[in-house]
This record gives structure tokens, C-alpha cells and sequence, in this order.
């Protein structure tokens, strides 16, 4: 198609009804005539046809009324969403936090001798409490090994202060720390 800029602009305003009559008459003769240019009119009716259906696909109906309101209701919806990414994210912070917690609150408990009540029947056929003490061993990693199991709390501490020094002398060992004694 060679059609110039000139005669686009004629196309145009034929469209638009721009032009007066007798450049209106010139330029429907000169369509007749030429195939390009009558290609190029065809062409510039269709696209403008399209974005005016485009645009009216976008304007709002004038007999619908409700459309302010769910505008507004997009808008309100949207913010929901956005705050509840932010508070989801808070959270997850604050989740995370007392799981840190609660996960350094249990190694304690479990480094500390416990104590439990059970209770088992006697020999006269009633119930009898017994109060016994745990300590749990753990590897390096934290995890419980074995529990040693002591009927008196002095027991279980002391049992517990001699795997503590234990560990620190494996350590200082492991760590060519020279040990001489840790009594004297």
C-alpha cells in the first residue's frame, strides 16, 4: 500500500466529516479510482471501528448505577488484601519468634533434672505415690540419648553437675586446652 501522510490526513478527516463538499466529493472520486488508497480507507474505518467498540466496552453503562459501588468495593478490597499480606507477614514473625522460644525453653527443661510422680499399688492393695527424678542426656545436636532416672533430687544434681563437667573436659580436650584438675 503507498499512500502518503497527506492523503492519510485527507482519509481522516473524510472520517471525522471534517472536510467540505467539494474535498469530500474529491477524495470519494479519487477512492473510486485508486485500490490503494481505497484499501487504506477501508483499513483506517475498521481500526477506528475497533477502538471505538474497545471504548465502549470500557465506559461504564449509563443505566447501571451501581457501579461506583463496586468501584469502591475494588479499591476496599484490594487494601484488605494488602493489609492482611502485611499482618499474615507479622505473624509468621511473631510465630517464628515463639517457636525460637519455646524451643529454647524445652533444651532447658530437658537439661534439667525432672521430676514425676507415679503411681503404683503397694502391697496392701492401695495406691502409693513414689517421686522420682529424670535427667536426659543429649548428644551434640541436642537430641535425647538416654534418661537416668534417681529417687532423690540431691542424686539427679549431682549426676547432672558430673555430665556437665564431663562435657567440659571433652571439650577442653577436643579444644588442646591443658586440664590439670577441676577439684582440689
Amino acid at each position: 500500500m503507498n499512500v502518503c501522510d497527506t492523503d492519510l490526513e485527507l482519509l481522516e478527516g473524510l472520517l471525522d466529516q471534517a472536510l467540505d463538499a467539494s474535498e469530500a466529493a474529491a477524495m470519494q472520486h479519487r477512492l473510486g479510482d485508486d485500490p490503494d488508497l481505497a484499501a487504506a480507507f477501508r483499513d483506517l474505518r475498521d481500526q477506528r471501528a475497533l477502538r471505538q467498540t474497545m471504548f465502549q466496552s470500557l465506559a461504564p453503562d449509563p443505566a447501571d448505577s451501581a457501579w461506583p459501588q463496586r468501584m469502591v468495593q475494588g479499591v476496599r478490597t484490594a487494601a484488605l488484601r494488602r493489609q492482611f499480606v502485611r499482618r499474615s507477614w507479622r505473624f509468621a514473625g511473631v510465630a517464628a519468634a515463639a517457636c525460637l522460644a519455646l524451643g529454647f525453653f524445652a533444651g532447658h527443661l530437658v537439661s534439667q533434672p525432672h521430676n514425676f510422680v507415679v503411681r503404683a499399688p503397694a502391697a496392701d492393695g492401695n495406691i502409693k505415690s513414689v517421686v522420682a527424678y529424670e535427667v536426659a542426656l543429649t548428644n551434640e545436636s541436642g537430641q535425647v540419648t538416654a534418661v537416668q532416672t534417681f529417687d532423690t533430687m540431691e542424686k539427679a544434681r549431682a549426676f547432672a553437675d558430673d555430665v556437665d563437667r564431663w562435657r567440659l573436659r571433652r571439650q577442653q580436650v577436643e579444644h588442646s586446652a591443658l586440664v590439670i584438675a577441676d577439684h582440689f
